[in-house]
């Protein structure tokens, strides 16, 4: 399969669909000018108007003037049909690519304002997309619970670098989308590994410094950091480190 192909298209949230070699459809699309471009990746049997476009689009959509992209390869990735879902991720992220780079070499786009967002098989398909991208190199990419499933074991360039999430594969999208209207945070500390981090030996490894994750976390930290939540929305908690339900962040 090769692109552009038609089980893959893009959308905003008052539609607009883009088509990557098609420049009529870009350049009559109604661009917030200047403002970052946010683009949103389903999962599995997902689409357009499913997680994490329905919970991070109307947070976006709420605070900030963004450029909002939905891209939507539903045809390819429906039940029961996971393992050619998993492997369509490839192919969906280089016709992304292929959409941001027409949108950069021909239609005057900045790379440095795309952030591409993806969620379990999206989260997949955001780490492709970075690989296929020849305009430049994405300054943002964030993968969310991204899917494990046939990806544990494959070579790191089919894969996004990422550890296993501690939250409700669900709850990924929404901690996300909180982060860009909570006046509180998500405050996060490094820790070595997952197991010093079940049994409280944080503190006495690593620094103890709190980091705010989420839309504005910043851009050049590494590593493993934890995070404590709310049972239930809103779900961030500020700077508090001395709560008991922990989650894990994937950066």
């Amino acid at each position: 399969m090769e692109c552009p192909n038609e089980n893959i298209t893009t959308n905003q949230d008052s539609p607009h669909q883009v088509f990557a070699l098609n420049s009529d459809s870009i350049s009559s699309a109604p661009w917030v000018e200047d403002a970052p471009i946010k683009i949103l990746i389903h999962g599995y049997t997902g689409h357009r108007d499913f997680s994490p476009s329905t919970e991070i689009r109307p947070a976006y959509m709420r605070c900030c003037d963004y450029n909002i992209i939905s891209v939507d390869y539903n045809p390819i990735a429906r039940e029961p049909c996971y393992f050619q879902a998993a492997r369509n991720t490839e192919l969906v992220g280089k016709c992304t690519a292929q959409l941001i780079d027409q949108l950069v070499t021909q239609h005057g786009f900045e790379l440095q304002r795309f952030h591409v967002i993806g969620f379990s098989l999206g989260g997949q398909t955001a780490g492709f997309i970075g690989n296929y991208v020849t305009s430049g190199k994405l300054e943002r990419i964030s993968a969310l619970d991204p899917a494990m499933p046939l990806f544990v074991s494959q070579d790191n360039k089919k894969k996004v670098d990422a550890t296993k999430s501690g939250c409700d594969h669900a709850r990924a999208p929404a901690y996300y989308a909180e982060s860009i209207i909570t006046e509180v945070g998500f405050y996060a500390t490094k820790c070595t590994s997952w197991i010093t981090h079940m049994i409280g030996w944080c503190n006495y490894v690593s620094s103890d410094e709190e980091v705010l994750f989420g839309e504005y976390m910043p851009h050049n930290i590494s590593g493993l950091y934890f995070f404590a939540t709310n049972s239930k929305s809103p779900y961030a908690r500020g700077r508090n480190k001395k709560q008991s339900r922990r989650s894990l962040f994937t950066l």
